[in-house]
């Protein structure tokens, strides 16, 4: 009998423990609350009568959600974001490229889109097919004054990031803080063009009074969107968001 009860209470025990690490793991679940970095980045996030929009949005919110996390955003320009998350002060950015430069200091998620870029110009590109190598030698050829405009913090890919750092030298680089400054500088004939990612570019020609130019790149890759993580944010809070991705993001 002494025997009997001895295995009832160690029973009794585990049973306690499991349900109390059961709900543990719940209250954690919903305890995870992010500090997300956004700016302006019509028609993907935005303000529309004070309230956040887009369809970026759209699809940031249906992840963290199933992986069970409340989002905070906090407006700030995209390098001063990095910065910020670099040091603990944001948790999570979207829409983020990836880079060994990154990696040191933050954790990527699975790709959770992609996304291509196209060039935006103010004239016409010459017929046929255009890759972004041919139009940077033709252009510069073309113009003494030649300049392109950039997003302070922006990664393009790695082949047009390689392109960019050798074939256009510093004085040729005009770097903004927002996109929609680079169509201004080109529509003021500060900038020769501009590469920007193909839905926002489709926003930037639909959008202006002043007729633009999207142009396919043939040399354009698709290039993977990923979360990027504070170091703050636990392995157990990005495996959740991993898995919420493959469940949901229409990748």
């Amino acid at each position: 009998m002494l025997w009997f009860y001895k295995n009832l209470i160690v029973v009794i025990i585990v049973i306690s423990g499991i349900s109390h690490v059961s709900i543990a793991a719940e209250e954690s679940s919903h305890q995870c609350k992010l500090r997300v970095g956004w700016e302006d980045w019509h028609p993907y996030i935005y303000l529309k009568n004070e309230n956040l929009v887009g369809i970026e949005l759209e699809l940031i919110n249906r992840i963290s959600a199933a992986a069970k996390c409340e989002l905070e955003f906090i407006e700030l320009p995209w390098k001063r974001a990095l910065h910020t998350l670099k040091y603990n002060q944001l948790d999570l950015l979207y829409g983020a490229s990836y880079s060994a430069d990154r990696q040191s200091y933050a954790h990527f998620s699975i790709p959770y889109r992609y996304e291509r870029f196209v060039l935006i110009l103010k004239r016409p590109p010459s017929p046929g097919s255009t890759s972004l190598a041919n139009w940077l030698k033709v252009a510069k050829e073309q113009d003494n004054s030649f300049s392109m405009g950039f997003v302070r913090g922006f990664r393009y890919g790695d082949e047009f990031q390689k392109l960019i750092d050798t074939e256009i030298t510093s004085s040729q680089k005009i770097y903004v803080r927002f996109d929609d400054r680079l169509r201004k500088l080109l529509l003021k004939n500060r900038i020769d063009g501009y590469l920007i990612e193909e839905i926002v570019g489709k926003e930037h020609v639909r959008t202006s009074d002043t007729p633009l130019y999207l142009v396919p790149l043939s040399d354009a890759e698709l290039e993977p969107m990923h979360f990027m993580f504070s170091n703050k944010v636990s392995l157990e809070v990005r495996e959740r968001f991993d898995r919420a991705i493959r469940s949901i993001s229409p990748r």
